[in-house]
Formats: C-alpha cells, sequence, structure tokens
C-alpha cells in the first residue's frame, strides 16, 4: 500500500506531495489518496486530507492523476533517468512519467522508450509546460521537458491519446 498523508500525520503534508501522489499514482501498486470525510471530529484527529481527492470546487489534481491510475498503469516499470532532481520512468508502452522536483529550472532530458519510431504520445495531466505533444524519434528515443516544481506541478504524463469516436442515432 502507497500513501503520501494518512489520517494520524503530525504537522503538514510532506513538501512536494502533488510529485509524489503523481509518483504513487502511475506506479504498479495500491496507492491511496486520504481525504478526511469528517466523520469524527475530535480536536487534532483524524488529520486534514486532500480537499481535492473529490475533485469539484478544489481541483483536478488527483481527479486527473487517478484517471491516469486508471486508464493507463499498466506493464513493466522501466526507469529511463534519474539524478538529483529528477526522476523519469515508463510502464512498458503505456506511459512515461516525469518528476522533477526542482524549484527553479524545468528538465530537459533526453530517454529511450519502448514505444516504436514516429509514436505521438500526449501530455495527460494538463501540464501545458510539458512537451506536448511528444513524438519519439529514432530508435525508440524522446526529448522530454518535464516543468519545474515552482507551482507545485512539477511532473508530466505521457502516453497514447485515447480513441475518440461519435455516436448518433439517425432515423428509420
Amino acid at each position: 500500500m502507497q500513501f503520501v498523508q494518512n489520517h494520524d500525520g503530525i504537522g503538514e503534508p510532506p513538501a512536494a506531495n502533488n510529485i509524489a501522489y503523481a509518483h504513487i499514482l502511475t506506479r504498479n501498486g495500491y496507492p491511496i489518496v486520504y481525504f478526511n470525510a469528517r466523520e469524527f471530529t475530535p480536536p487534532n484527529f483524524p488529520r486534514e486530507g486532500r480537499g481535492d481527492a473529490l475533485g469539484g470546487q478544489f481541483g483536478t489534481i488527483m481527479t486527473t492523476l487517478v484517471d491516469i491510475h486508471h486508464s493507463y498503469r499498466r506493464g513493466r516499470h522501466l526507469t529511463r533517468f534519474i539524478d538529483e532532481d529528477v526522476y523519469v520512468y515508463e510502464l512498458d508502452r503505456s506511459m512515461i512519467v516525469g518528476l522533477n522536483d526542482n524549484k527553479h529550472f524545468d528538465a530537459d532530458r533526453t530517454i529511450q522508450t519502448s514505444f516504436p519510431e514516429g509514436t505521438t504520445l500526449v501530455e495527460l495531466t494538463g501540464n501545458h509546460h510539458a512537451t506536448a505533444p511528444l513524438l519519439v524519434g529514432r530508435n525508440g528515443t524522446a526529448v522530454i521537458k518535464i516543468p519545474s516544481d515552482a507551482n507545485d506541478l512539477g511532473y508530466a504524463v505521457w502516453g497514447p491519446k485515447a480513441p475518440s469516436g461519435a455516436t448518433s442515432l439517425a432515423p428509420s
């Protein structure tokens, strides 16, 4: 079981907790997003959870990551790049995840992928500072830009665009 914060955590949520949630919700395993439903009301227990855990007026960060978790989280985990600020991994031919905890600089990295040359991947979180679209180049390499964590959005997730279609009822 993977979690970033729980009901009896002490103090504030961890720094860069959006990156932490992006990490646990895009890896294989069973992540938990803690939300305090306020069933109990003692002074300091349970602790506050993510206000945006259910989306709505509090934002869509968590619901977007949960949707990605349900739609793309499959395949073998492949570490693609790691240094003091950046961690990039792929779930084999499903999605590429880039995490950047640097508060000052975007991370531009060239990585190897298992996607075939010419594949176009879309950025799934809506982070407009990330590479979008991402085109897989020669021999499966890709050049990615992961935004800095200056606004608590130091992550990006790329995957194949979901199919879309239209339905209509024609009169008989």
